[in-house]
């Protein structure tokens, strides 16, 4: 039963490893001739999936031939780009005065 199970998550895992190479090749693909191909190509995973996630930069880094690394240097430096999933509700704060001036006060 267990060898079972562990089967089918190989198979599962192989799918998904597929799909993932399949989507990088095609961005790679899509943008390999233009300047910061790299940023153009983490700003369509970060659209798609909300985040990069790491087997997809692992994908990346292996579809273009440069280090992991490099790709967590762009990642970590842009603030656009997050490591992680979002979370299902979103939520900004301004603290600037444009947004001060517009809090309503008791008369």
């Amino acid at each position: 039963m267990l060898e079972v199970k562990l089967e089918r998550l190989r198979q599962l895992q192989t799918k998904v490893e597929s799909n993932v190479r399949k989507e990088v090749d095609a961005l790679v693909e899509k943008w390999k001739n233009e300047e910061g191909s790299l940023i153009l190509i983490l700003h369509e995973i970060q659209n798609q999936h909300g985040y990069v996630p790491r087997e997809v930069a692992m994908e990346v880094a292996d579809a273009l031939d440069i280090g992991l690394a490099r790709i967590y240097e762009v990642i970590t430096f842009y603030h656009y780009f997050q490591l992680k999933p979002p979370g299902r509700h979103n939520m900004a704060v301004c603290m600037g005065t444009a947004c001060y001036s517009r809090v309503r006060r008791p008369c």
